[in-house]
């Protein structure tokens, strides 16, 4: 569950931080 969730959010994160934005 901890390894799934901070998986995607990580990436999801990442992507926003390339963007320039902070969903």
């Amino acid at each position: 569950r901890d390894g799934t969730e901070t998986a995607p959010r990580r990436v999801s994160t990442k992507t926003a931080n390339s963007s320039g934005r902070s969903p």
